[in-house]
C-alpha cells in the first residue's frame, strides 16, 4: 500500500507487522521491519510502500508540526 504523511506520525503496533520499503530504496531489502509493542516515529513528508503480513492493529497519533509529545 503506498503511503505518505504530511505530518509526524507515531505509531504503536498492537499486533502483527508489518514491512516498510522507503521510496528511496534502490532495492526490495531496503526495508524496516516492525512488529507487535514496537513504537514508530514516521517522519514528516516520509514516503514510502507498506507491506502487511496478516492481521494487524496499530494506534496512531499525527503530531502536529512543533508538537513535542
Amino acid at each position: 500500500m503506498p503511503w505518505d504523511w504530511q505530518v509526524d506520525q507515531l505509531i504503536y503496533i498492537i499486533f502483527g507487522e508489518v514491512r516498510v520499503l522507503p521510496a528511496e530504496a534502490t532495492t526490495s531489502d531496503e526495508f524496516m521491519h516492525f512488529v507487535a509493542d514496537d513504537l514508530v516515529l514516521y517522519p514528516k513528508w516520509f514516503e514510502t510502500d507498506l507491506h502487511f503480513n496478516g492481521l494487524y492493529e496499530e494506534h496512531n497519533r499525527f503530531l502536529a508540526y512543533g508538537e513535542d509529545n
